[in-house]
This record gives structure tokens, C-alpha cells and sequence, in this order.
């Protein structure tokens, strides 16, 4: 079993009130990057191991217009996108208005993006296995 987080990076991007966080590897195993928007770093960083896992370690292929409903309560649908690299990509969008989806903010660096205020309002995800995510 290969260690994701060995082989694949996340990367993430704040600014303009938004948090994006993208990986950086799975083009090596012949898949897409994968992107997500708008989550905290946590929720953002869990969810993408987790899949990272799935097409790895269980062969899992990824489509346009499939669902990923095993992470957590709230669905995850997957759409075309294009990586920062400007290769194709998935991104991952799912309902902001979800129960199951809760605010929070993510602290940045001091003078760095001081149009955000040092906090950046995002979502957090409550997972349903905690163990299974790494």
C-alpha cells in the first residue's frame, strides 16, 4: 500500500477570501490533479488524501458528473477543471447550504494578504470516519 501523503502534495492557495487547495502527483499514476475550493485546510487536506488513497491504493477511476458520497454526509460532485499548471483537472464542488457543512475561518500570515483581514471565512466538513482519513 503506497502512502499518499508521501507521494502526493497539496498545495494551497489563499487569497481573496477564498481557500483553494490542489494536489500535485497524481499525474505520475496516469490521473487528473484534483482541486477543491473553499473548504479549510483541514477539511481540504483530509478530502484529497482520502480520494488520493481511493485512486491509488483501490484503483478507483474518477469521471465527470460522479459523486463521491463515502467521505463524509455531504456529497461531492466532480467537474471538469484546469489545473495551475493549465492541464485538465477535477474539481470537486459540493452544496455550501448542506447541514453538514459548517463556517469557519482560517488564519493567514500578518502583512501577507492584508486585504483579507488575517482571517479568511471558509467551510469545514464534519467527516464520518475519522480513523479512515489519515
Amino acid at each position: 500500500m503506497i502512502d499518499v501523503t508521501k507521494v502526493i502534495t497539496l498545495r494551497y492557495v489563499i487569497a481573496d477570501k477564498t481557500v483553494k487547495c490542489y494536489t500535485e502527483g497524481l499525474r505520475r499514476f496516469g490521473h487528473r490533479e484534483i482541486q477543491v475550493w473553499h473548504l479549510d485546510t483541514a477539511s481540504a487536506g483530509k478530502l484529497l488524501n482520502f480520494i488520493c488513497n481511493k485512486i491509488i491504493n483501490d484503483k478507483t477511476h474518477l469521471r465527470v458528473d460522479q459523486t463521491i458520497a463515502d467521505f463524509a454526509p455531504v456529497p461531492f460532485q466532480i467537474i471538469d477543471a484546469i489545473s495551475p499548471q493549465g492541464k485538465p483537472a477535477f474539481q470537486l464542488t459540493y452544496e455550501r447550504k448542506h447541514p453538514a457543512v459548517r463556517r469557519s475561518s482560517v488564519s493567514t500570515p500578518k502583512n501577507i494578504y492584508p486585504h483579507t483581514k488575517n482571517k479568511i471565512i471558509c467551510d469545514r466538513i464534519d467527516h464520518t470516519d475519522i480513523t479512515e482519513l489519515g
